[in-house]
């Protein structure tokens, strides 16, 4: 079938230009396995709980079109078991902070932010990968809170049997 051989080289591309690796199982939607990218074909019957792309988990009718240029970039320095690193970071700004309860080991917290960043070299190769593919990409964001985001090749509506994309944000 084409679309699975589209598909694996599609998913060998991200994985040599972001070093992301995929878990391989099911065949038509992947996540990897840090949980933050999910890969698929549109309407995959098999999409991971994770990442469960339907209106009633993502609430697609509330996201929005938005352009790279409506990113800020952000540099994020990390400190981990003595190591320092550098992550660079697409940010889209939301009009307004948003709120909303998050399960912790902990607990319930509260967070609120008023924006959500995103690994740029993951959206920059998604958006780069969809575009050489099909000709097209469009970017989906939340229009009131950081959700994942959301790219394709058609815009939200219009079916085209190809591959999607989300990435989940990182809020502060």
């Amino acid at each position: 079938m084409q679309d699975k051989t589209i598909f694996e080289g599609f998913l060998n591309a991200v994985e040599e230009k972001t070093g992301l690796k995929f878990e391989r199982e099911p065949k038509d939607w992947l996540i990897d396995q840090l949980k933050v990218v999910g890969i698929g074909l549109e309407n995959a019957p098999t999409y991971p709980e994770t990442f469960k792309p339907s209106a009633h988990a993502l609430d697609l009718e509330n996201y929005v079109e938005v352009e790279l240029a409506d990113f800020s970039p952000d540099i994020v320095a990390t400190t981990e078991k003595g190591d320092a690193s550098v992550s660079f970071y697409l940010v889209y700004n939301y009009p307004k902070p948003a709120s909303w309860i998050v399960k912790t080991p902990k607990g319930e917290e509260k967070i609120e932010s008023s924006y959500a960043g995103y690994k740029a070299i993951w959206l920059l190769t998604l958006s780069n990968l969809l575009k050489q593919t099909y000709g097209e990409v469009h970017l989906y964001i939340h229009k009131e809170k950081p959700q994942p985001i959301l790219l394709r090749a058609k815009p939200i509506g219009k079916e085209y049997g190809g591959l999607e994309a989300y990435i989940a944000p990182r809020i502060p």
